[in-house]
């Protein structure tokens, strides 16, 4: 579903700081894999999501999402493919607007008609029922703006609203680092959920070793702009942080950036 064929990224091309991060990476995504991503500081993982959506440019290579050459599109178009949750809740909802609103706006993206369309009795009846799932209280604001929400209630939303078309990518960039560790695992939780039931294919980086193993059908480790490690399957399925670090060690030579990843 997604191709990524001889990616290249050099930053600060002719300064004494150049760095060339991607030197030709190959990754391939199948339709529906949930991919977690892990690497230390530094090792390009939110980089590769910014060439994936075309927020940044690429020196060299291809990438296609679902047969078709994405590289030369402008980043609006790309977007139409796919959607992005971030860290900060604040940046996947419109603070000013409500819940039902942002949730009217999401599912209106990229039809003609105005949001007074979605903004229908209805509707808001079908948000209701579609929040309540989730058993955190947003049924109850339809009508609050979200930034009066908590980081969390405000971050459930965002994945929502990413998801209501659901995209032929989801691109998920640390998306619970912000959030305390309770409100972390139900952002998780409705995270699998949406995840599943749409059968969406998705890529989250994560810097909790826990969450990287515990979820999705296959786990790539990144370091150095290279694909350092690349389990699926019943592999996956028994790992544990310890058999994944001496996976890393085997591969590296060193545990020396154990510490970046607890």
């Amino acid at each position: 579903m997604l191709k990524i064929e001889n990616l290249k990224k050099t930053f600060n091309i002719g300064t004494p700081y150049e760095k060339k991060l991607y030197k030709g990476l190959d990754l391939h995504v199948g339709r529906g894999d949930f991919i977690t991503v892990i690497g230390s500081n530094g090792a390009g993982k939110s980089t590769l999501f910014k060439l994936i959506s075309n927020e940044l440019g690429m020196d060299g290579g291809a990438v296609k999402i679902g047969g078709v050459t994405t590289t030369s599109n402008k980043p609006h178009q790309t977007f139409k493919q796919i959607a992005c949750v971030v860290q900060d809740p604040k940046m996947g909802t419109i603070g000013g607007m409500s819940v039902y609103e942002n949730l009217a706006m999401s599912e209106m993206k990229g039809r003609r008609a105005g949001l007074g369309f979605c903004l229908k009795k209805e509707n808001r009846v079908r948000y209701e029922g579609m929040l309540s799932q989730f058993e955190l209280g947003l049924e109850e604001k339809l009508s609050i703006q979200t930034k009066l929400l908590s980081g969390g209630q405000r971050q459930v939303l965002s994945i929502l609203m990413a998801t209501m078309q659901v995209p032929e990518l989801l691109l998920l960039d640390e998306h619970t680092a912000a959030l305390d560790p309770k409100t972390s695992e139900k952002v998780m939780a409705v995270t699998e959920r949406v995840v599943h039931e749409n059968n969406i294919t998705c890529m989250m980086i994560t810097h909790k070793l826990e969450d990287a193993i515990r979820y999705g059908n296959r786990l790539i480790m990144i370091h150095e702009g290279q694909v350092l490690l690349d389990i699926s399957g019943e592999e996956k399925k028994a790992l544990n942080v310890d058999a994944l670090m001496k996976k890393y060690s085997e591969a590296k030579g060193t545990l020396s950036d154990r510490q970046i990843f607890s």
